[in-house]
């Protein structure tokens, strides 16, 4: 059961049973949210404190990219705490998302009890080679780092300036529509010069009517 639609304030009514995980997205790009450290363990206490017998699992999968100050890694509470476990992916920072490899941090025990979901061919030869190579590669994880907040710098930047040309396209068509109903509440408003309605006067017996009368 994952808790990141709703937020780490998702009551512990959600634990519905004490054989269901619990699945905090602790740093998730889709709802664009990043959760403190104090706000997760208290989160943390609170659910293992109605559901004492719950796992909970952390997803930090983009741990690496986040500038919160208040943020930081649950690793140490998953090595204290038996009913924690932290889960880091290959598919983000290290670019290697089409190898499909990951893995988790927490004591042993748990560690173990999550083998009976652990698929015999889940990962092969290529990715654990890859993953080996990669994940002491601080330098890279720096640079692709520093890449990825100049981009989405960048990204912001055209964004705003999107905005504001579309503010001003919309501010321009108001203009326009405003003049228009201007000049036709001017023109019905106007009256109609004495010149046209003798015209129409004396024009009166030749005037023809718009719409023919219906055959009988």
């Amino acid at each position: 059961m994952s808790l990141s639609g709703r937020g780490i304030n998702a009551t512990t009514a959600d634990c519905r049973s004490a054989t269901e995980p619990t699945h905090n997205e602790h740093n998730h790009a889709c709802p664009a949210t990043v959760h403190t450290a104090s706000d997760t363990k208290a989160f943390v206490e609170t659910v293992l404190r109605s559901s004492p017998n719950t796992t909970i699992l952390i997803d930090e999968a983009y741990h690496e990219y986040v500038a919160n100050p208040g943020y930081a890694t649950m690793i140490p509470l998953a090595i204290a705490n038996p009913r924690v476990v932290v889960a880091r992916t290959f598919s983000k920072v290290y670019g290697m998302a089409g190898l499909r490899i990951g893995y988790a941090i927490g004591q042993p025990a748990t560690l173990k009890r999550m083998q009976a979901w652990v698929l015999g061919s889940g990962v092969n030869q290529l990715a654990l080679a890859a993953a080996i190579a990669t994940v002491g590669d601080t330098a890279h994880i720096a640079d692709d780092v520093k890449k990825n907040a100049a981009t989405k710098k960048a990204e912001v930047a055209a964004l705003q300036q999107q905005l504001t040309e579309r503010d001003a396209t919309i501010a321009g068509l108001q203009a326009k529509v405003t003049e228009a109903q201007t000049a036709a509440t001017s023109a019905i408003t106007d009256p109609i010069p004495q010149g046209v309605i003798d015209d129409l006067t004396a024009a009166d017996g030749d005037l023809q009517p718009a719409v023919a009368p219906a055959a009988q």
